[in-house]
């Protein structure tokens, strides 16, 4: 199945949804979204949306991302708790 236009919309919000999870500061919020961006604008609609995301979800798990909210990486967490959120 090909990815529909409001599903990069939904990926988008999930990039910041995680950035708040992860208790992201500002500067490090826009970085991911800017990124996810990026990501995004890569692909046309004739791929699937879990090829999409996995990029997405794999860049938020950076270990830059995870240590600029000052914690411990938390790579499987964070993709775990999106799961969760994604089938709710």
């Amino acid at each position: 199945m090909n990815i529909e236009n409001e599903c990069l919309v939904c990926i988008y919000n999930q990039a910041l949804k995680s950035a708040k999870n992860l208790n992201c500061n500002a500067k490090t919020t826009k970085k991911i979204l800017n990124d996810t961006a990026k990501i995004l604008i890569r692909y046309d609609l004739d791929v699937t949306l879990p090829f999409i995301a996995k990029d997405v979800y794999k860049k938020i798990s950076k270990k830059e991302f995870i240590y600029a909210t000052r914690r411990k990486p938390i790579i499987n967490d964070v993709t775990m708790l999106e799961a969760k959120k994604a089938k709710s």
